[in-house]
């Protein structure tokens, strides 16, 4: 083989190419991100944040019930608040969706957060049916709602 083919058969001029095309599509991709308009980003950054937020919630359960993590989710769920909070008014039509769209995620969070605990009082009722009922210790995501309130809405503080 020469110098001027790899071992694909391919030559220099290949590589270049390609080159120049990444270098051009990246020029692209900068000028589509730099003359968007920064609400249509920020609607955007929402509604992935919305999407992920239930993939955490484990919805829909036979898509998505092996990502169940309920505390990423809770973090994902006051971030779309913070920001829906930040920019308030200035999303044009789409505010109202993604507003909804954080109720129902506040909603789910609230169902599962209560049918995880229901699910372990019955376990433990299950286990130790002769002994008297006794509270049980506080479970971490409790011990963080006891935590003085950060200024978003947390489901079972009113």
């Amino acid at each position: 083989m020469s110098d001027s083919t790899d071992q694909f058969g391919g030559g220099q001029g290949d590589v270049d190419e390609q080159r120049a095309a990444d270098a051009e599509a990246m020029r692209q991709l900068h000028h589509e991100l730099a003359s968007a308009p920064a609400i249509e980003v920020i609607a955007q950054a929402l509604a992935h944040l919305a999407t992920f937020a239930y993939v955490r919630l484990g919805v829909p359960e036979e898509e998505n019930a092996r990502y169940r993590e309920l505390h990423s989710a809770r973090v994902l769920i006051d971030a779309i608040g913070g920001m829906l909070v930040a920019v308030e008014g200035r999303l044009g039509p789409g505010e109202e969706e993604l507003r909804e769209a954080l109720a129902a995620l506040h909603m789910t969070y609230a169902s599962l957060l209560e049918q995880e605990g229901a699910g372990a009082d019955q376990a433990g009722a299950q286990a130790q049916p002769s002994q008297p009922s006794q509270t049980p210790p506080p479970r971490r995501e409790e011990e963080r709602l006891q935590r003085p309130r950060s200024g978003l809405w947390v489901p079972g503080q009113d």
